[in-house]
């Protein structure tokens, strides 16, 4: 007889603890915030607004092209794909980020050159822009060691434009302004 008892004491007890964890899902389930939701929303808004400026500036790069203007369209073309292929993947990982963490979300960084009308200017700026990338890697590795996801994200994106898209794109445009188009 003390043996089905034990054995009933054990069924009861755990038959208890299988419902309050049951009870304490539901009320976790029923009071969870709906912040998740939310920042979804945010990182497809904010992607979606990387594509909408990529391309406005396409848009524009057009008419300039159609205008004649071949420098300016250039720098709009570039600053339209730069949007497109850098911001909103950076955008969306960053957004990604954010919301695991539960920060707000924010969006990416917009990306953008411009026709610098000559080789010297271009060089220069190139060199600048190297210079800049070389600092936004440094400072992302200085984000990643703390912890700062979200800045290291950002950062190496900004360190990947200003050390690669951006020279080519401005010594690219220096070779067309030369052609006198």
């Amino acid at each position: 007889m003390g043996n089905n008892t034990s054995r009933r004491a054990l069924v009861v007890g755990l038959g208890a603890t299988a419902s309050a964890f049951g009870a304490a899902a539901l009320m976790s389930a029923t009071t969870a915030p709906t912040a998740r939701a939310d920042a979804f929303t945010d990182i497809i808004n904010a992607v979606d607004a990387e594509f909408t400026a990529g391309q406005t500036e396409f848009t524009a790069a057009f008419a300039e092209f159609a205008s004649n203007h071949v420098g300016a369209g250039m720098g709009l073309f570039f600053s339209g794909f730069d949007d497109d292929a850098l911001g909103a993947p950076s955008t969306f990982l960053t957004g990604s980020i954010e919301a695991l963490m539960n920060d707000p979300v924010l969006g990416g960084p917009t990306f953008s050159v411009g026709d610098p009308g000559n080789f010297a200017t271009a060089l220069s700026d190139a060199q600048s822009a190297i210079t800049l990338g070389q600092s936004e890697f440094a400072t992302a590795l200085t984000d990643l060691g703390s912890g700062n996801l979200v800045g290291a994200i950002s950062e190496n994106t900004s360190g990947l434009f200003f050390a690669d898209y951006a020279p080519a794109e401005l010594l690219f445009m220096a070779a067309v302004d030369s052609l006198g188009l």
